[in-house]
């Protein structure tokens, strides 16, 4: 069945769900927040994973209680039990224990997650009789690879040839044929390695989609990680997508106890935060979440969910969550009506208290955005200041102990601020500091090995951040590594070329792409990969135009866009880079060339453009659409600047804080 609707000019998200071909737009595409409780079964069920099938059946688990599968058709009020023995926990070929999940496939054979039995049993053809195991042997938890240990949830290929397990207390991820019989030996996937918050192993994997059409990447909730990974098929490695691995919290931007999940064609992310009680969305290569249903508190009115577990959609995009405390699966129906979108525009925001440019700015775990450093036309800064994006006021906070710009900042896994290097006086910083945000306070941790400003951080999926390039006198190739663990700073491998001013990214392999900059021979168009695993960099194909005062932006689909820049012409031209062939190629141009710019890309997957300078500061901003690779214009930011900083917040706003101009440095701040 497939449906289309055309999505407004101003879209928010793009949405298209696996087998419902249904084209929307979140922000005039959503849920009614009051759920119906759809299936209520008798005896308290633990409702678990759901399923629609093609023919609009519900199908949800009862784990814990009835130990069977339940089935509502299209248009029922009755259910029936499509699988199991009712309130018959055992290990007989008919019986389950504890089973998690639940998929039909297109001739109507049922396949369940049988947990505690740990294997994979599939009823034929409807059947609750004409029962046998794919996968897994009964009552045999193991590593082996003919085993399981607590299977939770599973996904399947396009043409349901393979499925892919999560093997919950193994840590890995096993591939089976849907042919299989039980005792034959699966393939190790991802994990397997042992319980990390690393990007090379699992931590407790739960939820699993997998949409081949779009993307040959499997995502994975790490339900003891409070994270979700994405890992391309093949790959020695993930790339952490929503959560901060190791870390519960209930903002935005962090998970607590991740389960369902469900990717769209657009790879936007619907995960079920199990912990947090809701349900969170985060838009394709956005890591901040918007919560969709629930209230994040638990509790059992039609508006809460108290410990959901599975997710799913029919056709016409309505979502059932499997609301496993309630005892009941929730229907979130989509509504119908075309809610209102506020148009794209700039608004003044509150002033810093201090005008600043070359400064940073870091997103807290509680939302509020950290300002810290930068210089004015006279004098350096140390002062920081935090910004409330629920009342647009700035606060002051404590300051860092040595003024600075043009150095970095990263927000590492405990949610503390790391700033490091840049210049003060003359002088070229080695020095790094942490913010704490529970206290306030600035305190030093271990100095680089080399001074820098101008240089590039990138935070890698085990929690370390790498330093790479800059100057300090001379034009730098180091890089090098911090440990939060222990406060050090190592060197790692150099690059091939010398640069300041370049840009860097993270790639879904979990490499760091390094393009353009500057150093003694003018601006550069060569680019570099750094790998995580060795410490290596290997050149990579060269853009077509050399640049620096770029900027870098990641698309849903992988690709890097640069934008603009400066090579003794201003620049507005744009490039993308293709991550599986190494090559660039030019994609359209802005209407305005600029440098020292920002970019930040917006939840429908456009790229925003703002400010910036060429022969004069620039007001100006436009966006850039993926799809047709093309720019247009949007309103012109209020007050023109350059060296300014951009911050996305949880709503969507993008916060654009200080800068420079004609007048010098500025306090002042915006909301596109």
């Amino acid at each position: 069945m497939s449906c289309h609707i055309d999505a407004p000019k101003n879209q928010v998200c793009k949405i298209v769900i696996e087998n419902k071909h249904l084209l929307g737009a979140f922000g005039d595409l959503r849920w009614n927040t009051t759920g119906i409780t759809v299936i209520n079964s008798p005896s308290n069920m633990g409702a678990s994973g759901v399923f629609v099938g093609f023919d609009g059946t519900l199908y949800s688990v009862d784990e814990n209680s009835n130990f069977v599968v339940w089935k509502l058709l299209k248009n029922a009020i009755n259910i029936t039990i499509a699988a199991g023995l009712y309130q018959s926990q055992g290990s007989n070929s008919s019986q389950l224990n504890y089973p998690n999940d639940v998929y039909v496939d297109r001739y109507g054979n049922l396949y369940v997650t049988d947990a505690y039995n740990h294997r994979i049993q599939k009823f034929s053809n409807g059947s609750t009789i004409n029962v046998q195991t794919v996968a897994g042997v009964t009552g045999s938890p193991s590593s082996a690879l003919n085993e399981f240990n607590t299977p939770r949830y599973f996904t399947f290929d396009a043409t349901e040839t393979y499925m892919y397990i999560s093997d919950y207390n193994c840590h890995r991820v096993m591939r089976y044929a849907t042919n299989s019989t039980g005792g034959t030996n699966g393939v190790i996937i991802t994990g397997g390695t042992g319980q990390y918050n690393q990007n090379t192993s699992l931590n407790g994997p739960w939820g699993i989609h997998y949409l081949p059409s779009i993307s040959n990447d499997l995502f994975i909730t790490n339900n003891g990680g409070h994270s979700v990974i994405r890992w391309t098929l093949g790959a020695t490695s993930g790339i952490f997508v929503a959560g901060t691995p190791g870390v519960a919290g209930s903002n935005s931007t962090l998970l607590n106890q991740p389960m369902g999940i469900k990717i769209d064609s657009y790879l936007n992310m619907f995960v079920v935060d199990s912990g947090n009680h809701r349900v969170q969305m985060f838009c394709a290569n956005n890591q901040t979440g918007i919560t969709i249903v629930g209230t994040g508190v638990a509790g059992s009115s039609a508006m809460q969910l108290n410990g959901p577990r599975g997710i799913a959609f029919d056709s016409a995009m309505n979502m059932y969550i499997g609301d496993f405390n309630n005892h009941r699966v929730q229907k979130f129906v989509k509504l119908n009506t075309v809610a209102t979108v506020a148009t794209r525009n700039w608004t003044m925001t509150g002033n810093m208290s201090g005008a600043r440019y070359s400064h940073t700015a870091s997103t807290l775990a509680n939302g509020s955005v950290l300002v810290a450093g930068g210089a004015t036309s006279s004098n350096y800064v140390n002062s920081a200041e935090l910004y409330n994006p629920s009342t647009g006021i700035w606060t002051t906070t404590g300051s860092i102990n040595v003024a600075r710009d043009l150095h970095t900042a990263s927000t590492l896994a405990n949610g503390s601020v790391l700033v490091a290097g840049g210049r003060n006086s003359g002088a070229t910083l080695n020095s790094a500091e942490l913010y704490n945000p529970s206290t306030g306070i600035w305190t030093t941790t271990g100095s680089m090995n080399v001074s820098r400003f101008g240089h590039t951080v990138s935070t890698l999926a085990n929690g370390s951040v790498l330093v790479i390039g800059g100057y300090n006198g001379a034009y730098l190739n180091s890089a090098e590594l911090y440990n939060p663990s222990t406060g050090i700073w190592t060197t790692t491998g150099s690059m091939s070329v010398a640069r300041y001013y370049h840009t860097t990214s993270t790639l879904a392999n979990g490499s760091i792409l390094v393009g353009g900059g500057q150093n003694s021979g003018g601006a550069l168009n060569s680019t570099e990969l750094y790998n995580p695993s060795t410490g290596i960099w290997i050149t990579t194909g060269s853009m077509n135009i050399a640049r620096f005062g770029h900027t870098v932006s990641t698309l849903a689909n992988g690709s890097v866009l640069v934008i603009g820049g400066y090579n003794g012409a201003y620049l507005n031209s744009a490039e993308l880079y293709n991550p599986s062939t190494g090559i660039w190629t030019t994609t359209g141009s802005m209407s305005v060339a600029r440098y020292y710019h920002t970019t930040s890309t917006l939840a429908d997957g456009s790229v925003l453009v703002g400010g910036g300078a060429n022969t004069a500061y620039l007001n100006s901003a436009e966006l850039y659409n993926p799809s047709t690779g093309t720019w247009t214009t949007t309103a012109n930011m209020n007050i023109a600047r350059y060296y300014h900083i951009t911050s996305t917040l949880a709503n969507g706003s993008v916060l654009v804080t200080g800068g420079l101009n004609s007048v010098g440095a500025l306090n002042s701040a915006e909301l596109y």
